[in-house]
């Protein structure tokens, strides 16, 4: 395999990691607003 092609490989790995977690915290932020306004 090319180095370059491991190094794309490795990079949208990272990407992917990072959006993931921006994802869970985003979801989990939202339910919890959702949540508070439901029980108001």
């Amino acid at each position: 395999m090319p180095a370059v092609l491991c190094f794309i490989l490795k990079l949208l790995l990272t990407v992917l990691t990072k959006l993931c977690k921006l994802c869970i915290l985003y979801t989990y932020s939202s339910d919890e607003i959702n949540s508070e306004h439901s029980s108001g």
